[in-house]
């Protein structure tokens, strides 16, 4: 919603906004821009399920470590 206020903001005159704000915030939303926040967000959620695995593997090594070496 923030972008699509900005996106209002940028027009010369400040016209009565009941109509337009639902066509602003749809054309905010179809826009290309949303859709790529929308995957960064999903590959962060990946990089942080495998930033978590890598992290449990470490310690599963570490662990046989210990008991080889015992």
């Amino acid at each position: 919603l923030l972008s699509a206020k900005t996106r209002k903001n940028d027009s010369l005159r400040c016209p009565k906004t009941d109509k337009l704000d639902p066509k602003s915030i749809a054309k905010t939303y179809y826009s290309h821009s949303l859709h790529n926040s929308h995957k960064q967000e999903t590959i962060y959620h990946e990089l942080r399920e495998l930033s978590r695995y890598y992290e449990d593997v470490l310690v599963h090594i570490r662990k046989d470590k210990v008991a080889f070496r015992a």
